[in-house]
């Protein structure tokens, strides 16, 4: 995992080879419109990129989260090894979205003035395909821009904290996993 920034982190080749073949099956198979929601084409697919998040990435961005806790020296609020596994129980990505995006020159012409944030937890972006010029994703908050490679996964926080575009794509097409997740569930409870 390269850290890009306080919490925007990127995942070199990770995405396995059979899930990208099987989201451009659906980006060629559909075609045609600029969003392609994967639970509603393809359920066992959703629950395969479901699998492979929770066993090969949540474990080690919540690591980097949770790395404020220290056991041995006592430092955070009841701290233990069991508050921690708690912690990261409650907080398991739950996705609110999962989407192919398909960006070409005539959609991207005015990207930069399309600056957005997602109202997500966190999102991620994995590359799909490397046939393209421009499509650098650019949060200007965190002056942070990022030329995503094929299988590479960028992971941010989608709220207000994080604005971001990406540049125009100037030749080809750029095609890309997106998800986002739910918000946490507010659980305040007052304990002594």
């Amino acid at each position: 995992m390269i850290k890009l920034d306080l919490d925007i982190f990127v995942f070199k080749s990770i995405i396995p080879s059979d899930i990208i073949e099987d989201l451009l099956s659906i980006r060629n198979k559909i075609g045609g419109i600029d969003r392609i929601d994967i639970d509603k084409n393809d359920m066992d697919l959703f629950y395969k990129i479901n699998h492979f998040w929770l066993n090969n990435i949540e474990d080690i961005f919540l690591n980097e989260y949770l790395k404020t806790y220290d056991v041995e020296n006592d430092i955070g609020l009841n701290v233990s090894t069991e508050t921690i596994l708690s912690i990261k129980n409650f907080v398991t990505t739950k996705w609110r979205d999962m989407f192919i995006l398909h960006y070409y020159n005539d959609n991207t012409i005015s990207s930069q003035k399309n600056i957005h944030w997602d109202f997500s937890g966190l999102t991620f972006v994995g590359l799909l395909n490397n046939n393209f010029k421009g499509g650098e994703l650019c949060f200007p908050r965190q002056n942070v821009s990022y030329n995503l490679e094929l299988g590479d996964i960028i992971i941010f926080p989608g709220g207000l904290t994080h604005p971001h575009f990406i540049t125009p794509v100037t030749d080809g097409q750029r095609d890309v996993l997106v998800g986002q997740s739910l918000t946490l569930i507010q659980d305040h409870k007052i304990e002594y």
